[in-house]
């Protein structure tokens, strides 16, 4: 396999959702490539989250979906949260946890089985939240701020 981190880039080709005799998403096909910023529009049921989902593994579909020209199929729940993060349009966590936290989920990935986080995940923790402009919310409890905020 090669090494993903060298040129991360995402293609799809023909990706198709179906639900029974519902088609969600048909034939699109796209690439996204390291350091640019990707925004998928469409009015509302046209199948966006379905295909993000597709992407994810999180639906069945057909077409083909690569990562730095490996088969997205070929890879491991792991390999892939390497580097295919997804929240939910909505997303379940305690009210209680706080910002910071639920960022830090993202990083689950990268620790070992009984590791925890380490200098740099608290590194990519804090450029996260910066480059979302969320910083100065990260202590705050997701149940003390607005539902645009989780967004």
């Amino acid at each position: 396999m090669p090494d993903i981190a060298e040129a991360p880039c995402l293609a799809v080709r023909d990706l198709t959702v179906r639900f029974g005799e519902f088609t969600a998403v048909q034939n699109i096909s796209f690439d996204l490539t390291h350091g640019q910023v990707t925004a998928m529009c469409g009015l509302n049921g046209c199948g966006k989250s379905s295909a993000l989902k597709a992407i994810r593994r999180l639906l069945p579909s057909t077409g083909t979906i690569t990562l730095s020209g490996t088969d997205l199929h070929t890879l491991s729940e792991k390999q892939i949260a390497k580097h295919i993060g997804m929240l939910g349009q909505n997303p379940q966590a305690p009210d209680q946890m706080s910002v910071r936290e639920l960022v830090s989920l993202g990083r689950f990935a990268h620790r070992s089985a009984l590791g925890g986080l380490q200098p740099y995940d608290h590194k990519t923790i804090s450029k996260a939240l910066g480059a979302t402009a969320v910083s100065e919310l990260a202590d705050n409890t997701l149940g003390t701020i607005s539902g645009g905020q989780r967004q």
